[in-house]
């Protein structure tokens, strides 16, 4: 009986962290879809914005 429940407890802990490295994973993967959507410009190349578009904080130049 208790190498059943050896065996048992050890397929569990084994079980979780393969769902946890799964959704990791995933996870990873969005977090790197979002980074390169940060990283696209915002607005056309050539300096010039979109009617309407303001500059974000981070984004404005020191004159």
């Amino acid at each position: 009986m208790a190498t059943f429940s050896m065996v048992l407890m050890i397929a569990v802990v084994i079980g979780v962290v393969v769902l946890i490295l799964l959704f990791e994973r995933r996870r990873a993967r969005q977090i790197e879809r979002d980074l390169k959507a940060r990283a696209q410009p915002r607005h056309a190349p050539g300096g010039t914005e979109p009617q309407g578009v303001q500059p974000r904080e981070n984004d404005r130049r020191e004159s």
